[in-house]
């Protein structure tokens, strides 16, 4: 499911950059991946094949502009995506925070964020 969206999001968002964590290294503009939660769903008899994620995407950009650009084309990608060669069944974007300032600790620029909330069902 993680490289079936990274693959959703590299080929259609015009990102270079989407990672799990932010390396020194790492080019901006770029989005980094967090799972948050993952829940198997269940009925009152048994467990099903079914799990919801919730993963927070995490869009970093040296501007103001890149980081809303980047974070409306996450939500456009990821808002209803399905991909049922990869078992996705059904996403949706729960919640945009565009904080957009983060100081890098590293250096004396500022990196601006927004975090892209989805909640994704996905069958094992």
């Amino acid at each position: 499911m993680i490289s079936a969206m990274r693959t959703q999001l590299l080929a259609h968002a015009s990102i270079d950059t989407v990672e799990p964590y932010l390396r020194d290294d790492t080019a901006l503009p770029a989005v980094l991946f967090e799972v948050q939660t993952e829940e198997r769903e269940r009925d009152l008899q048994s467990g099903s094949a079914l799990r919801m994620s919730q993963i927070d995407c995490r869009c970093l950009s040296a501007t103001y502009s890149g980081v809303d650009t980047l974070a409306t084309a996450v939500q456009t990608q990821l808002d209803g995506w399905s991909d049922s060669g990869n078992n996705v069944q059904a996403s949706t974007v729960v919640s945009v925070d565009r904080s957009f300032d983060t100081d890098n600790a590293s250096a004396n620029d500022m990196i601006f964020e927004a975090v892209v909330s989805i909640q994704i069902w996905w069958e094992n």
